[in-house]
């Protein structure tokens, strides 16, 4: 398990999830451009909530493995930072980062909504969990141990475990075997993570 506990392997991971979610929005807003015939504003409109998306995880894939996290997008939304090498603090900023991610593309959903009434809803699930990871996140960097603390560190827990069987799923298809692997190494590592003593400990458990 020492390699998917290895926080360069992780680091490399999420850098491969979110250079493939920067490409897969350029190329979905291209396409829409270029094909002509029928144009979807709101698929590019919701792509370029995902190209944010991207470039969040982006910096975040840069801090963990050892860099500085910083790009346009990501020093607008208060995501940048300098490198992280303790596992809770990876753990934490994994939850704001993808709090931010879930309400920029919960927001450009909802305007995508209005040229497809289909996206309204989940715009506002997509805010919603997004808000509410925000929440979590303060509470778990306030530096106060609660109940809330201890809640957090299941639910991760148990978000975590899915994240690891859904790379598993996806290495049954040939094009997603790479988003695969790197789910299950993203997975496997925060999932250790939390059951190290130290992150335990600042979680109350």
């Amino acid at each position: 398990m020492a390699f998917f506990d290895n926080q360069d392997h992780a680091g490399l991971a999420l850098l491969i999830l979110a250079i493939v979610s920067i490409v897969m929005a350029i190329v979905t807003m291209i396409w829409e451009v270029v094909d002509g015939s029928d144009i979807q504003v709101a698929n590019i409109i919701v792509a370029v909530g995902t190209l944010i998306g991207g470039f969040l995880y982006l910096a975040f894939a840069q801090r963990v493995r050892g860099q500085t996290g910083s790009n346009i997008i990501s020093d607008k939304l208060g995501v940048s930072g300098g490198a992280l090498n303790d596992k809770f603090d990876i753990i934490c900023e994994f939850v704001k980062v993808f709090a931010m991610v879930r309400i920029v593309g919960g927001v450009f959903e909802i305007i995508g909504g209005f040229f497809n009434n289909a996206l309204l809803a989940n715009g506002v699930i997509d805010i919603i969990i997004g808000v509410i990871a925000l929440f979590l996140y303060k509470k778990i960097t306030d530096g106060k141990e609660s109940v809330v603390d201890k809640i957090v560190w299941i639910i991760l827990l148990i978000l975590f475990l899915l994240t690891i069987i859904g790379g598993v799923i996806a290495l049954f298809g040939i094009i997603t075997i790479p988003i695969g692997i790197c789910m299950m190494i993203i997975g496997v590592f925060m999932f250790m993570g939390l059951l190290d003593s130290d992150v335990k400990a600042k979680f109350g458990m």
